[in-house]
């Protein structure tokens, strides 16, 4: 149990750490998963920088002028971020990917907090986790993942080698 919440700690302490600078010399994401045994859904907040995010929408959809967490913030801008995150996020469980439903984001100079919610999650069967976000624009590109499944707290991350992982937590 220690072991996740020294794991949270370090990274929230990198993320503090980073985001105090204007420009950071590292990239790096951190997706909290936890499970809601009452409606079987996995709630999500993934964390994204928000320069990085700006970058990545501009990549995929041009410069619509984003201006994220400015008064001048594109109206669009939750849609344009939730066709960025869905083909690059995805839980896969008994050979199918699970749907996700968009709850929304929180836009802040520093990051951006998206919120989704994944149906049918089955918290007894493994899992196969994709997380590629932000990997088409940075090589240096981690992507961290904290999941909350019941009694088990475990951490997976990703990387431009390692675009899935495949978890057998419950064994």
């Amino acid at each position: 149990m220690w072991k996740g919440f020294i794991k949270i700690g370090v990274t929230a302490i990198l993320l503090m750490t980073v985001s105090m600078s204007n420009a950071h010399t590292f990239h790096v994401s951190v997706a909290q998963m936890k499970y809601n045994a009452q409606n079987r859904t996995l709630e999500i907040a993934i964390k994204l920088f928000t320069d990085d995010l700006e970058d990545a929408l501009t990549t995929s959809f041009g410069n619509q002028g984003w201006h994220l967490a400015t008064p001048r913030q594109l109206p669009a801008a939750d849609k344009y971020v939730r066709n960025y995150l869905k083909p690059r996020f995805a839980i896969k469980q008994n050979n199918r990917t699970l749907s996700w439903n968009w709850i929304g984001a929180e836009y802040n100079m520093d990051a951006v907090w998206c919120y989704i919610e994944m149906y049918d999650f089955d918290h007894e069967a493994d899992l196969e986790w994709k997380n590629i976000i932000f990997f088409e624009i940075f090589n240096d590109q981690k992507n961290i993942g904290h999941f909350d499944i019941l009694d088990h707290d475990f951490s997976a991350y990703t990387t431009r080698k390692k675009r899935k992982q495949i978890i057998g937590y419950n064994k």
